[in-house]
């Protein structure tokens, strides 16, 4: 799914609110009767809106909220992998960040923080606010917390994308990567089966 930009006019900030005309009164009025719906803490959209969204909308405003409200943010692993467009069984339910950088409110909404081991991390803008971790990073980071065929799916997703990331970014980058002093073990398996499967057939990158 590509980020839906209109998101952005539906997703109001408290100051949002309070600059259009509402009080703190009004707004707590508002969320006791359900006409207002929390997306995130201090992020907010009416209720109609909400309800008539789709799981997968509903999971793209809460990272669409989470951007809105900490632009510093880098999402990861599985919230960058939707972020992407690229295939997952299963939308993220939690929102994944790289620790380090600037989260509000994490404990309550969701936010779940992970250290990342590579340094430095390469940060790629999604438009239109979304900071996400490079893609051979991503597609690391999945196939290494990810069911093995899941992770493969990814990959080769990105794999037949044009312009998205070659079979030797992908390799280069699985080769160099370590973590905890051994390799990725699931995503070099996943570059070595697309690798396979594509034996015979014209290269890619």
């Amino acid at each position: 799914m590509s980020p839906n930009f209109t998101l952005l006019d539906q997703l109001y900030t408290q100051e949002r609110l309070l600059n259009s005309g509402y009080t703190r009164t009004t707004m707590r009025r508002k969320l006791r009767t359900k006409e207002l719906v929390s997306v995130l803490q201090g992020v907010y959209i009416a209720a109609s809106v909400w309800d008539s969204f789709t799981p997968s909308l509903q999971v793209l405003a809460r990272h669409t909220a989470l951007a809105l409200r900490d632009s510093t943010c880098v999402f990861c692993l599985s919230s960058a992998a939707f972020l992407y467009g690229l295939p997952l069984l299963h939308v993220p339910q939690n929102l994944h960040v790289l620790a380090g950088y600037s989260v509000r409110g994490a404990a309550s909404d969701g936010v779940l923080e992970h250290t990342n081991d590579e340094a430095p991390t390469q940060v790629t803008v999604l438009r239109p606010n979304f900071r996400v971790t490079e893609l051979s990073q991503t597609l690391l980071d999945c196939a290494r917390t990810l069911p093995v065929l899941e992770g493969c799916a990814l990959v080769d997703a990105a794999l037949h994308r044009s312009n998205a990331c070659t079979r030797r970014d992908f390799a280069a980058f699985a080769g160099e990567s370590k973590f905890g002093g051994h390799p990725y073990c699931h995503a070099c398996g996943c570059a070595q089966q697309l690798t396979l499967r594509k034996c015979g057939a014209s290269a890619v990158g």
